[in-house]
């Protein structure tokens, strides 16, 4: 929807998050995936991202086998968005 800003969830580690990170997204460390869920909503859209989209492919993954619709994987992950947003550094 225009204007709608998009559900994000990080499922990288603490320390990756303050290198950097998506503004707004929501930081669920991947080993923390089953139990950092009970406040999301089973029936919102997410997209969930990761350094390169490795660790966020399985995250959607298991995020659908736990009940979750409507989720995409940001290929490339945030290594990929910052060639797109050049204020996100790399690492």
């Amino acid at each position: 929807d225009a204007g709608k800003a998009p559900n994000i969830i990080d499922v990288r580690e603490p320390i990756e998050n303050e290198i950097a990170k998506i503004p707004g997204a929501q930081l669920i460390p991947y080993g923390q995936l089953s139990g950092g869920t009970a406040n999301l909503d089973k029936k919102a859209e997410y997209v969930i991202y990761c350094h390169s989209g490795g660790r966020s492919s399985q995250a959607v993954k298991k995020l659908q086998a736990a009940g979750f619709k409507n989720l995409k994987n940001l290929e490339g992950g945030i290594d990929a968005f910052s060639d797109i947003d050049p204020s996100i550094p790399k690492y």
